[in-house]
């Protein structure tokens, strides 16, 4: 389906909120969410912390969107964005 986007909140270097609407083709349900992304700097292990947070799944409709892209999400957090930080990674 399409998905349509705007940007609540935009914070440099820290954050980035925006909506998540769209139609399931095949029900047309639609499904509206908000996504955002956080990265909060360590002080001790000079390291980063990336968080998602998708909220606005309610009823029972949204029960397998939620879990298609759970699954989604969590195979670009492990697998894919991994991956492409090691090909650009400064050594």
């Amino acid at each position: 389906g399409l998905i349509t986007c705007q940007i609540f909140k935009l914070k440099q270097n820290s954050e980035i909120s925006y909506s998540w609407q769209g139609i399931l083709a095949h029900e047309q349900h639609s499904l509206e969410t908000t996504v955002t992304w956080t990265i909060v700097p360590t002080k001790t292990t000079h390291q980063t912390i990336l968080r998602l947070k998708q909220e606005g799944f309610i009823g029972f409709k949204n029960l397998i969107p939620f879990a298609l892209l759970q699954k989604n999400w969590e195979r670009l957090l492990t697998k894919k964005l991994p991956d492409a930080i090691a090909k650009h990674e400064v050594v």
